[in-house]
């Protein structure tokens, strides 16, 4: 080969590895990273970021009060807040705040949950400016109008479908579900917290019952400038950013911040429920406590989220045995509580085996089994990802909406690429040690049911049935029916119908209620941690025998006959039961007015069955002191009868 062919080759294999560099992609830009806390003078924070080349500014202000800060009889106060924050500005009308983002091609909202609320904005970059702007009159101080709030009034109830209350919601929040008969929520029983769902809430009274007041009340006292967060994501110049900011957002007057009130209760126990369902696969939720958590330990569990997520799924959606259609792993947060979970549909034969791969996932975290090479392998891949898929405004803005909207507990925005990619396998483990504790773990897991519907509703017919026969058997006395002669049924006043009975009605079913908690609360305790159908349905199916064993007895307390026989009496009752009286048993039997029983001392001790005002009754007293008093179709013939068994 001659020289001339010789150099081209040489100057190719040279220029290779340059030519190879300058393909290699470089590497995402972390967009959360470089995020600038600014504390204004009156104390509202602002986090700045600046993403050069993304076409969307996004800017967003985060209250820390929410539903849960509503008071009692005022729900939704701090909704209806929200909704004022788009009406009452001097000289623009609420078409005209929105207008004035949709012209400009941009997207605006607000919405209020349980802890806080979020107001956001996002348009072009060209409009960073106006953004910002708009985003503080929207949330400055308004007068809240009497005339503007009737109007917000009615957008408000149609939102969150607030009716009147009709007879058979009356029922349900006065009888059925009162606050004192409800079980607490998931909040209320794993932290103690004090929640909404623990009220009466009657949404149509409360929405109708905010006031100007009530809302200047509720915006001064929560919309604090030291407990407020600014966020601009865009590509914006920093100092201009900052000038606009100072001239609207910094000349809010500082406010003294309200006193936190919610406090905290960690029951320090597992808690286990198990239940049966008509469904198709096992619905697998298992939590961990999470209360108090600094940042650093949230971004902790942000992370573990979604290693548990991608190594979980990669096992038991994408692996050989495909056992799930996704398994779901988060974290979630309410004021300074919160849990992680993993939940998700799981085929049910292999429910065992799954289960066994989420068990053996934290036992090797807890137990530092899991290899350097594997973690760093899933660490890096979960960062990655973050990386990639939030690198815009929009995406950034998210986060402050979801995790970091409380800067009691959030001071500077964290920058989780960064910490995702630093993570070290002993920090994983050893949160996972402190806060992943089988006492802090709720397990909640519903199975599909074992036996068919037909099955279960012979087994409701079997069970009355049987509660039934041995009510029967318990109640029913015998007696001679061929010594009977006479038959007279209980004349009930029409009085009793419309006031007595109903009251009487009313009693028993407040009394099934009330038995029906404490089942309620048995169960939770005792029979929903065990993991076994068969046990529970035993349980259940002795409950329900009882149930109707109880109705039974219930109906056994209506007196309806009065049988006479030759040498006695018998009060026969609505289902089985009687009681016999023998002819040595009666000390009177006479007429008696109103009087000489509903106002003596006879009352005490008499089961009264008629009034006795327009003509006297029938008193039929024992030796013993309880008593009877009653009309029948023929009181004379009647009194005649028991005179002569007497």
């Amino acid at each position: 080969m001659t020289r001339v062919a010789v150099l081209p080759l040489v100057l190719l294999a040279l220029a290779w590895p340059w030519r190879a560099a300058a393909q290699t992609p470089a590497p995402a830009r972390n967009a959360f990273a470089g995020v600038e806390t600014v504390i204004l003078t009156n104390g509202l924070k602002v986090w700045f970021k600046r993403l050069p080349g993304d076409p969307i500014v996004s800017v967003s202000v985060t209250v820390p009060a929410g539903l849960d800060q509503d008071p009692p009889g005022l729900e939704h106060l701090s909704h209806f807040t929200e909704h004022m924050m788009f009406s009452g500005q001097p000289g623009h009308s609420e078409a005209d705040v929105k207008r004035e983002v949709d012209e400009r091609g941009g997207a605006r909202n607000a919405y209020t949950t349980d802890d806080h609320t979020l107001y956001f904005v996002q348009v072009g970059k060209t409009h960073g400016t106006f953004a910002i702007e708009w985003m503080y009159r929207l949330v400055s101080p308004h007068a809240m109008d009497a005339a503007v709030v009737d109007r917000q009034r009615e957008p408000v109830a149609l939102e969150v479908r607030a009716r009147p209350r009709q007879a058979i919601d009356l029922l349900v929040a006065k009888f059925l579900n009162p606050p004192a008969l409800r079980m607490p929520d998931f909040w209320a029983r794993e932290f103690g917290m004090s929640t909404p769902d623990a009220r009466d809430v009657d949404l149509w009274e409360s929405v109708h019952r905010i006031s100007s007041a009530d809302l200047r009340g509720f915006y001064d006292r929560y919309y604090v400038p030291s407990r407020m967060t600014l966020t601009v994501i865009g590509d914006l110049d920093r100092d201009s950013t900052m000038a606009v900011i100072n001239a609207t957002f910094a000349s809010w007057p500082a406010r003294a911040a309200p006193a936190d009130t919610q406090s905290l209760r960690d029951p320090g126990r597992r808690h286990a429920n198990y239940a049966w369902d008509f469904r198709s696969n096992v619905y697998h939720d298992l939590q961990y406590r999470l209360p108090r958590l600094a940042v650093h330990d949230r971004v902790t569990a942000i992370f573990l989220s979604r290693w548990l997520g991608k190594r979980l799924n990669e096992r038991l959606r994408f692996g050989d045995n495909k056992v799930s259609y996704g398994l779901r792993v988060g974290v979630t947060w309410r004021e300074s509580a919160g849990y992680l979970y993993v939940n998700g549909g799981i085929k049910a034969s292999e429910y065992a085996f799954a289960r066994r791969v989420v068990e053996d996932e934290f036992q090797a975290l807890h137990a530092g089994t899991r290899s350097d090479s594997a973690f760093i392998a899933d660490r890096d891949a979960v960062a990655s990802a973050l990386r990639v898929q939030d690198a815009s405004a929009k995406e950034l803005e998210r986060w402050v909406m979801s995790d970091f909207y409380d800067p009691r507990i959030v001071r500077d925005y964290p920058d989780l690429v960064h910490a995702f990619e630093t993570m070290k396998k002993s920090d994983v483990e050893d949160f996972a040690r402190r806060h992943l504790a089988p006492e802090a773990q709720v397990l909640d897991v519903t199975y599909p049911v074992s036996v068919s519907q037909g099955v279960l509703v012979l087994f409701v017919i079997a069970a009355a049935i049987l509660g039934i026969r041995i009510a029967r058997r318990l109640l029913m006395r015998p007696l001679d029916m061929t010594r009977l002669r006479y038959v007279a049924r209980f004349r009930i006043p029409a009085l009793y119908w419309v006031s007595v009975v109903p009251l009487l009605i009313v009693l028993v079913a407040c009394a099934f209620r009330l038995l029906v908690f404490a089942l309620m609360i048995l169960n939770q305790r005792f029979v929903a941690p065990v993991d076994n159908f068969w046990i529970q349905f035993t349980i259940d199916a002795a409950l329900a025998v009882a149930l109707f064993i109880l109705f039974v007895a219930v109906l056994g307390r209506v007196p309806r006959k009065l049988l006479c026989f030759q040498d006695g009496v018998a009060i026969k009752y609505l289902a089985y039961r009687s009681v016999r009286i023998d002819a040595g048993d009666i000390a009177e039997v006479e007429l008696r007015p109103f009087a000489d029983v509903w106002l003596s001392r006879r009352i005490f001790s008499c089961m009264p069955l008629a009034l006795g005002i327009l003509r006297p009754a029938i008193h039929l007293r024992r030796a013993s002191g309880r008593s009877y008093y009653f009309h029948v179709r023929d009181d004379a013939e009647c009194l005649r009868v028991l005179d002569q068994r007497s």
